[in-house]
């Protein structure tokens, strides 16, 4: 063979393996995509109880009107557009033209009022066209960023009262807190999603779903806050959030006479060490409601701990305090031991009890885990109000400054009903399968645009 003939035949073997490796590598319609998580939500529909229902499961069925970039920017979602008054007391939303529910049907601007209007009873919803119209009667400056919260999915319903959808997959199959199964929507607004379907298993441990990715029967689960460092330093696919999770101490029953001990506990405690030991340095230690990276002022409240000062409040406090956890969340409960060592140290009779236990029944404190429902400061601080009691929530500005917000955080506190320690990050390990799996700064899932490469394990 002449060698120019070998060397055009050489090039064109190349050329056909790099063109079947991009080939391999090019997304494609088709797959199941098979999730683990440890929550056990027992309802699909955007409801603002926080263990009834998972945004991250909802997101992908229900839609809002505007959506969140990753810098808090509001962005056209079912709407494409909005406007207000000068007072900003009446908006005026422009629903996105040719938008189709689960069932086929068009969606109509008089569902979408009658969804926000009974997520909001407060509102007054008006359908006119194809708009929505809010109004209030004081003004609503942040009124976008309200309506991006899971919360503000639309929702509508089948004449059997079903609750269906716009978004990219449907609900196919349901059973409360142990199953889900997601089935691709043809005809979303902005085009079919690649997978075909996916099947998510809840209330399934830690350790369960590392086991499961580990011989193959998982495409996506939570690793242990533990492991995430060496799951980084062996190169796994693993995507981490913000800080976007509170790990508090709430009071049962909050009030003037609980003060010295909420004070007393928060001096004791060393939110660093526990960052730094129990979190390997993941999460951000914190005496806030609000992590640095959404209000910029956290730093303002200590962090460290002064067990001097705690000693000298232990004649103002009870003869023994119990801290309960749940019994199936590993994490807290390595922070409820590492609490009550500090506090103890500091003269503060604390005791732990895992959940559905005796002791836990009447305990006076509770290790609570509390999700950022929004990437804007002011709709975040929001967010908390099912922690405090009505009375004390201050009225909180969409345009409030940082010193409003840091203003109004002191203020919350003063009820003495919640002692910050640690906000911690979302972490989700993929099986090389796993193409393109995104989230937003707050740990919300996008699955749109995820697709499986085959001959990937």
């Amino acid at each position: 063979m002449r060698p120019s003939v070998s060397r055009f035949l050489a090039a064109s073997s190349l050329a056909l393996a790099l063109c079947t490796a991009h080939a391999a590598t090019r997304p494609h319609f088709g797959g199941t995509l098979r999730i683990e998580m440890r929550a056990a939500p027992t309802l699909f529909v955007p409801d603002p109880t926080a263990d009834a229902t998972d945004a991250r499961i909802t997101s992908m069925i229900f839609e809002t009107l505007v959506s969140l970039d990753s810098n808090g920017m509001p962005q056209p979602g079912l709407a494409i557009s909005w406007e207000h008054s000068p007072d900003s007391k009446r908006w005026v939303f422009t629903l996105r033209p040719d938008v189709k529910l689960h069932n086929g049907a068009m969606l109509q601007s008089a569902t979408v009022a009658a969804s926000l209007q009974s997520s909001n009873p407060g509102w007054k919803v008006q359908a006119l066209a194809d708009t929505v119209v809010l109004e209030s009667e004081t003004p609503v400056l942040d009124m976008p960023a309200e309506l991006a919260r899971a919360t503000n999915a639309i929702v509508a319903r089948e004449s059997n009262k079903t609750p269906i959808g716009t978004g990219p997959f449907r609900m196919a199959e349901w059973r409360a807190g142990a199953h889900a199964r997601l089935q691709a929507f043809d005809y979303h607004w902005a085009g079919r999603p690649f997978l075909d379907s996916i099947e998510i298993t809840m209330g399934r441990s830690l350790r369960d779903q590392m086991v499961d990715w580990e011989t193959g029967k998982a495409d996506v689960v939570e690793p242990a806050m533990d492991q995430v460092r060496r799951l980084m330093q062996e190169n796994r696919k693993l995507l981490v959030s913000a800080p976007d999770e509170l790990i508090a101490i709430q009071f049962n029953n909050p009030g003037p006479s609980t003060a010295p001990l909420r004070r007393a506990l928060s001096l004791s405690i060393d939110r660093p060490a526990i960052n730094s030991v129990l979190l390997q340095r993941l999460g951000e230690p914190t005496g806030a409601l609000l992590p640095q990276w959404i209000s910029g002022y956290a730093f303002l409240f200590p962090i460290f701990p002064d067990v001097d000062r705690a000693r000298q409040l232990r004649a103002e406090l009870p003869a023994s305090v119990t801290l309960a956890y749940d019994a199936d969340d590993a994490l807290l409960h390595v922070i409820a031991d590492r609490i009550a060592l500090d506090a103890r140290q500091a003269g503060i009779p604390l005791q732990t009890a895992p959940s559905r236990s005796s002791d836990a029944r009447g305990a006076a404190l509770r290790l609570v885990r509390v999700h950022l429902q929004s990437s804007d400061p002011p709709t975040a601080l929001a967010g908390f109000a099912s922690l405090f009691d009505p009375a004390e929530l201050p009225h909180i500005r969409a345009t409030a400054s940082a010193q409003e917000l840091y203003d109004s955080e002191k203020r919350l506190f003063e009820s003495a009903s919640l002692v910050p320690i640690v906000y911690v990050p979302d972490a989700h390990l993929l099986s090389p399968s796993v193409r393109n799996w995104t989230e937003t700064p707050i740990g919300a899932w996008r699955i749109g645009n995820v697709w499986l490469e085959a001959g990937k394990q």
